[in-house]
């Protein structure tokens, strides 16, 4: 938020649109998801290719049904 009201406050300084901010927001933004996105799918194929399927199918119970 602090980043955000600094950088508003710069685009204004400079003249430039409230939009540019939003547009420099958003791009940030996917760009940390789609990171995420690559980590966690990096992480899922490492941990299920280090067990067999029948741990993985055990593991993915434990998870899905309520104890």
């Amino acid at each position: 938020m602090i980043f955000t009201r600094s950088y508003s406050t710069l685009l204004a300084a400079l003249g430039l649109p409230k939009k540019a901010l939003q547009k420099t927001v958003d791009i940030y933004r996917q760009a940390v998801e789609f990171f995420i996105t690559v980590m966690l799918l990096e992480w899922g194929t490492t941990f299920t290719s280090t067990m067999n399927q029948q741990d993985f199918l055990t593991a993915a119970e434990k998870l899905c049904v309520p104890s």
